[in-house]
């Protein structure tokens, strides 16, 4: 390589050098003629070089830097004596060369074009230089599988020798000793890294990743690139174990699922991430697999899975009675592999026999060619009453008539039972009543003892006068069997009057006393009569007297003493009115009932000849006058009027008069704030500052209570009543403060709406809640969780607790990398329920690889990150 430099100066100076210099032209470098070079070195060198023989003299100096890069060289002219010197810096570009010595040329000329050359030779070293790798050729995270096999083969080349295989591989951060050390099967062999993970490993193996150097000798020039290991979970959970229904004391209808907690990796991990129930009605056949396809999902929530070995439950309800089922159990674990099922032995709710209900006990004692008559109920809670049978004493069982069936568990049952017995002695029988469902029987029995000996009559001790005043107070002692019960009938004149029980059963005593004051003028009669338990009755003992008049009667019934027991207001259907009264002695009670329209509707006329106590009289709402006799009377107001006499000496007192309501309607709700559904999957959106408020209407009477019921997760507010209060009594408007109640927690809440008026008519609402903080999302949640894209999608659902101005839906990798990412529209950015449907797609249309997955919400509100799983064939 020839270098030629020519400098050339200025004409005019040319003119006075003297030709006789231009043979003394010298070029001498310094501090040598030759300089040597790296290969493949960018430094700058630097040489020195003065031309001499020229006197006050121009010269031209020309060089040759062919092939060379960046070659710089000055003059500098100092005093008129002395001599020019010139630096030359040179950057040359060694990359490509080889080894040896390249000359630069230079030429200097005077003015007379007297000319001498020098060679500037530099000397270029060889040094070797590092290889590069070419596979992996940048830094590499390669993505693998527990228990899967795996290999790297590492590729480099060398730049001196192309085609070379003397580049070596070493293990810079003791990889393999850091892998093998933590459970890895790892080989190092010349080029090749083998590696099986454990099942244990998942995610990124070492934070910093491990560095692989390419070079031809341990320190020779080297090649690094960094190596890693993100590790993919591919074992499923292991089958759950001892998977077991019971129902002994259990609820009715419900079944206890219990098994023990399986590990996350087969037989090896920590908890799984959740559990999928299924039943089905019938025995497993074919495949476990093929029986869990076609089973049903149940609708409880599975428990949160506990540590292995943990001894798990849910129990399943709304199951029939005797009716057989099969349950299966699968988990899944955080990267959403699935187990194997798992399916349990038959089961079946807790059976439950018939129960028979007697309207009224069946007696102890009856007498002799009575006939007995008792009805009842057979039902069955859980299945279907198949037969009802009775037997007396030691005969054949015999069917119960079925006078009607209410519906297909419960049966009314009526039946006649005639006792005989020969006359002279006693004897005792059993009556049995069995029902039988379709596995169960029930049956209830009692001794009766027939009795066909009379007791004997009553015995009068103290009698007194035979004439007396017609206000007289009569005072009776006598005797008495030590198990009868004496009775007495009033006879005024020719009218008798209805027994009276003077003493009570159960009184064993021997003796009785009564006293009675009467109100009459002429004859009475007081007749007395025992009966014992078997319903045998004894004689009479008659007993008369005349009464002469004294005075007037009191007033029968006072005003201030009349009770109506709050029903005044009432549905007919499930109440009645009822009034109530103290009555000094025996007499008539006479009751009438007017519509609007001063119709009579109903009247009764009661008899009091009891001793003086007091008398309730009722009203159920049934009309006995007019045109609508044996009917209902409608909704509406109606007034009553009720009067007594001393029968028959005197006439009635002057009636009192109260206004009643008939009301068989419920309130019902008109509107209900906040607006929103009905059901968790459209609840209404709340906070702990919201009130809530209610619009109630009622065809009848007022509305007099409007309370809740809310049942909130981990918080026992379920058992207490919250009154709602009334805001604008025109309006039927009511408000519940949820601020001035315990804080309930996030998340979803349920609370029970009961309105009643003053009839007892109530009807209850149920109400489904989210309550959220502001500006904060809840229910954040996705379902199908895993889902596989080729044959679904996955719904992404969220709550906003306030509106909000933009939101943006981000899914991000396990590695970190953003691969979708949705500006929601203004239908999404609510306060409500929202759901945005996912087709397991980047936001460039490509499919998504199986793994897991994270999505937030950023933009107006930040949410916590969700984890989806995709899992696809």
């Amino acid at each position: 390589m020839n270098v030629k430099i020519i400098l050339c100066l200025p004409l005019a100076i040319l003119l006075v050098v003297s030709s006789a210099f231009a043979t003394n032209i010298t070029i001498n470098f310094s501090p040598n003629d030759t300089i040597s070079v790296a290969e493949g070195s960018t430094a700058k060198d630097t040489v020195t070089f003065n031309i001499n023989g020229m006197h006050k003299a121009p010269i031209a100096l020309y060089v040759d830097t062919t092939g060379f890069t960046s070659v710089v060289y000055d003059t500098l002219r100092q005093g008129a004596d002395s001599l020019t010197r010139m630096t030359f810096n040179l950057a040359p570009d060694y990359n490509d060369a080889t080894g040896g010595y390249y000359g630069i040329d230079m030429t200097a000329y005077d003015n007379v074009n007297a000319d001498t050359s020098a060679t500037l030779w530099i000397n270029v070293l060889n040094t070797p230089r590092a290889p590069h790798f070419t596979n992996p050729s940048r830094d590499t995270l390669m993505t693998v599988y527990q228990n899967v096999a795996g290999t790297v083969h590492f590729r480099a080349v060398e730049p001196d020798t192309p085609g070379g295989d003397s580049v070596r591989f070493f293990d810079n951060d003791n990889v393999r000793t850091f892998l093998q050390d933590r459970g890895w099967a790892v080989t190092f062999t010349d080029s090749v890294l083998n590696f099986t993970p454990p099942g244990n490993v998942r995610g990124i193996v070492s934070p910093s990743g491990f560095k692989i150097l390419a070079a031809r000798a341990p320190g020779a020039p080297s090649d690094t690139i960094l190596i890693n290991f993100n590790v993919l979970d591919t074992i499923p959970p292991g089958e759950v174990t001892s998977l077991t229904g019971e129902s002994t004391n259990m609820p009715f209808g419900v079944i206890r699922l219990a098994w023990n907690a399986p590990h996350e990796d087969g037989g090896a991990g920590g908890a799984v991430s959740s559990y999928m129930i299924r039943y089905a009605l019938s025995a497993p056949s074919g495949t476990p697999e093929a029986w869990w396809n076609a089973a049903q999902t149940v609708t409880e929530q599975p428990p949160v899975p506990q540590s292995p070995g943990s001894n798990q439950h849910v129990d399943i309800s709304g199951r029939t009675e005797y009716q057989p089922y099969w349950f299966g159990i699968k988990s899944t674990d955080s990267s959403g592999n699935v187990s194997a099922v798992t399916i349990s032995s038959q089961t079946h709710s807790r059976q439950i026999p018939p129960a028979i209900y007697l309207l009224g006990d069946l007696p102890d004692t009856v007498r002799a060619d009575s006939i007995l008559h008792f009805i009842g109920v057979a039902a069955d809670s859980g299945g279907i009453i198949q037969s009802i049978r009775y037997q007396g004493g030691a005969g054949n069982w015999s069917s119960v008539s079925v006078d009607s069936t209410a519906d297909s568990s419960s049966v009314f049952i009526r039946k006649y039972f005639h006792f005989t017995q020969p006359s002279g002695s006693g004897t005792s029988i059993t009556v049995q009543v069995r029902a039988r469902d379709a596995q169960d029987s029930t049956t209830i029995s009692k001794v009766v003892y027939i009795d066909n000996v009379r007791p004997l009559r009553p015995g009068v001790v103290s009698i007194p006068a035979d004439s007396v005043t017609s206000d007289y107070s009569f005072t009776f002692t006598g005797t008495k069997e030590r198990d009868a019960v004496v009775y007495q009938i009033l006879v005024l004149g020719p009218n008798p009057g209805i027994p009276i029980r003077i003493t009570e059963p159960g009184d064993h005593s021997q003796t009785w006393n009564h006293m009675e004051t009467v109100y009459y003028q002429g004859l009475v009669t007081f007749k007395f009569y025992c009966m014992d338990n078997a319903g045998n009755v004894s004689d009479t003992t008659r007993l008369g007297f005349w009464l002469i008049p004294s005075q007037e009667p009191p007033n029968i019934i006072v005003s201030d003493s009349v009770d109506y027991n709050n029903s005044t207001v009432f549905h007919p259907l499930s109440d009645s009115f009822s009034v109530s009264f103290p009555y000094p002695s025996i007499s008539q009670f006479d009751l009438s009932i007017t519509n609007r329209m001063g119709t009579v509707v109903y009247s009764v006329i009661d008899s009091l000849t009891s001793a003086p106590g007091r008398h309730t009289c009722y009203w159920d709402g049934m009309m006995n006058s007019g045109s609508g006799a044996g009917t209902l009377a409608p909704d509406g107001a109606y007034m009553a009027k009720f009067s007594a006499r001393v029968y028959p000496v005197t006439p009635f007192d002057i009636p009192i008069q109260v206004g009643l309501i008939l009301d068989s309607y419920a309130p019902y709700e008109l509107s209900f704030f906040p607006q929103g559904g009905e059901g968790a999957n459209h609840p209404r959106v709340i906070n702990n500052s919201t009130v809530l408020m209610v619009a109630v209407g009622d065809t009848g009477s007022t509305i007099s209570d409007s309370r809740a019921e809310i049942i909130a997760p981990y918080m026992a507010l379920g058992d207490q009543h919250l009154a709602f209060t009334r805001i604008d009594s025109i309006l039927g408007s009511w408000a519940l403060d949820l601020g001035a109640l315990p804080a309930l927690p996030s998340g979803q809440n349920t609370m029970t709406l009961f309105i009643s008026d003053a009839a007892g008519n109530q009807n209850s609402y149920t109400k489904v809640f989210d309550l959220t903080s502001v500006q904060n999302v809840t229910g954040f949640v996705n379902y199908p969780n895993p889902f596989a894209p080729s044959r679904e999608e996955t719904k992404i659902a969220f709550v906003l607790g306030q509106a909000v101005s933009d939101l943006t839906l981000e899914i991000y990798d396990s590695a970190g990398g953003l691969v979708f990412r949705q500006d929601l529209d203004a239908a999404y950015l609510s306060p409500q329920a929202h759901e945005f449907p996912w087709d397991g797609k980047s936001s460039w249309g490509k499919k998504l690889n199986n793994g897991v997955y994270f999505a937030r919400l950023t933009g107006g509100i930040t949410s916590d990150f969700l984890k989806i799983a995709i899992v696809d064939r």
